[in-house]
């Protein structure tokens, strides 16, 4: 055999050598209700080698800029994730998964935990156990990173049924949002939970809408809250443009157009009672069709929402607009068909533009059938 060939057997056997001894570890995250640092950007895992934990840690991290888990860093966060690290040479490994600002482990501003496999409930601890890696890649148990009120994570499903419910013409979807606090004007001025906890029912808004559809808000932390129901030109709260109604037990027909009934959320998903939606609003047997042209907001002052309540005694074209004291038109609210009844529209200080509006003294205008109504309203912010 000549020096050539024996060259070209020894690099052979070195790369065979080393392909052997190259394995990976998958790790695997459930987020349960996590939240995260406000400042944090990613969530990121790192590995380190060595005999003892002691020695790997004083060595860093084998890869210093890691794996990166695609799910964005915010509150209650609700997701199984995982990330794989490749291309690890045989030996013992330690991982970590931590909340950072950039890819790089000297970014990291939180810690979620380390994979320990001595705590068989979350295998997730502060103390990591050596992970051994030989020539295949290692699946480990799913670590489980959890916020401090998990035991206490409700839901609260809500059910519509829609009778000949007329929605206004540029709806382009149903939402349900929940609100949160000990009574309906706390948790008002709070604003709405968080847009993770919005619905949308699965029904095309439009004219004669029939049918029963319902949708869950759920990893809701215990507490009291409050459920409305909205046609909305987007998924978010500040696209409403008329609302469905409040859920009110209080009703026979389980909806309000002002006032919601506070219920209760412990570790369980609350079934609502169906509330029923109406293009005439049946209460008392009776049909609630005005019997004169009215408008008026609540809250009054407000910070951000108000809520414009109008009543039309005979069907036609209506507009609601909002100026300023220059009488410059801020925002157009409603322009368009509406039968006979009362109605609710709601306004979030913003402008037709999607801009927030100052402090300040506004008017609600609403026009039908050649009439006029007018409203000053206080944004106090």
């Amino acid at each position: 055999m000549n020096n050539k060939t024996k060259i070209i057997l020894s690099i052979l056997c070195a790369v065979t050598l080393g392909m052997a001894q190259t394995g990976g570890i998958q790790v695997s995250v459930m987020f349960m209700n996590y939240d995260a640092d406000s400042t944090a950007n990613m969530i990121m895992g790192y590995a380190w080698e060595g005999e003892t934990w002691a020695e790997a840690e004083a060595a860093g991290p084998v890869d210093s800029m890691g794996e990166m888990f695609m799910i964005t860093p915010g509150d209650g966060m609700m997701e199984t994730i995982d990330v794989t690290f490749g291309e690890l040479s045989a030996g013992n490994y330690y991982v970590g998964v931590f909340e950072t600002t950039e890819m790089g482990y000297n970014t990291a501003i939180a810690t979620l935990g380390y994979y320990d496999d001595t705590d068989e409930m979350n295998y997730l601890g502060y103390t990591p156990s050596a992970i051994s890696v030989t020539a295949d890649t290692v699946a480990l148990q799913t670590m489980m990173a959890m916020g401090s009120a998990l035991d206490m994570i409700g839901g609260i499903n809500v059910s519509v049924m829609f009778m000949n419910y007329n929605a206004d013409p540029s709806a382009a979807m149903i939402m349900a949002y929940a609100w949160e606090g000990a009574t309906w004007e706390e948790a008002e001025a709070a604003g709405s939970v968080s847009e993770a906890n919005d619905g949308m029912f699965m029904v095309s808004p439009g004219t004669g809408m029939m049918g029963t559809f319902d949708v869950t808000l759920d990893a809701l932390a215990a507490g009291n809250y409050y459920v409305g129901v909205f046609e909305t030109t987007g998924m978010m709260y500040n696209t409403a443009i008329a609302t469905v109604g409040y859920y009110n037990d209080a009703d026979e027909n389980y909806i309000d157009m002002m006032t919601p009934t506070t219920i209760t959320v412990t570790a369980d998903t609350v079934v609502l009672e169906t509330m029923m939606a109406m293009s005439m609003m049946v209460i008392d047997d009776e049909f609630l069709i005005p019997g004169k042209f009215t408008l008026y907001s609540y809250p009054n002052p407000f910070n951000p929402s108000t809520t414009i309540h109008y009543a039309l005694p005979s069907n036609g074209l209506i507009t609601v607009s909002v100026f300023n004291m220059l009488g410059q038109k801020v925002s157009t609210l409603l322009n368009g068909y509406r039968e006979a009844g009362r109605f609710a529209v709601a306004w979030h200080s913003i402008n037709d533009s999607g801009e927030s509006v100052p402090s300040g003294i506004y008017f609600v205008i609403m026009e039908h059938s050649g009439r006029i109504l007018t409203q000053k309203i206080a944004l106090i912010k």
